[in-house]
């Protein structure tokens, strides 16, 4: 799989277990604290962690995933927002590991963390490991499916490359 589309994977399936109302495109989570983003809470990031490694016909992608959601005044919904940073990311991992294409490893530690964006917030965030064979995947769909193959990145899609 190319690098866009493991990242649009990864988007994906975060967006299976979130309400998430914002996904950071840039991969960069402080880009939500520029003023030229209309930032919309939760948040989700999958942020590259180079370096990416190539071993042949394989290579191994490096990221850190990221939810984070804004705080109250009085910081008393923090528990909940890191319970639920906790829980996406957990289970985000756990669907792609179900997928037969790409072998994921993991820190088996999720880090909660409170921090001033473009609001205050909390949130988790988790380091991950993707291998996958260099070959694209929506080229590989197109090519079993034809003129049938599913739009790229839609739904169907994603449904398709689950049973792959």
């Amino acid at each position: 799989m190319t690098l866009r589309e493991i990242i649009k994977t990864i988007e994906h399936y975060a967006g299976l277990y979130t309400n998430a109302n914002y996904i950071v495109e840039s991969g960069n989570i402080y880009d939500i604290s520029k003023n030229n983003y209309e930032m919309k809470f939760p948040a989700f990031c999958c942020s590259q962690e180079p370096p990416h490694t190539y071993r042949g016909e394989m290579i191994q992608y490096s990221f850190v995933l990221l939810f984070t959601d804004r705080l109250t005044n009085n910081r008393s919904n923090t528990i909940e927002v890191e319970s639920t940073a906790i829980e996406v990311l957990a289970k985000t991992i756990s669907a792609l590991s179900k997928l037969s294409m790409i072998d994921i490893e993991y820190d088996t530690d999720i880090n909660t963390f409170t921090e001033r964006f473009s609001e205050e917030c909390a949130g988790a965030y988790i380091n991950i490991k993707i291998t996958t064979t260099l070959d694209s995947i929506c080229e590989e769909v197109i090519k079993k499916l034809g003129e049938f193959a599913p739009e790229e990145f839609s739904d169907a899609f994603f449904k398709y490359i689950e049973t792959l």
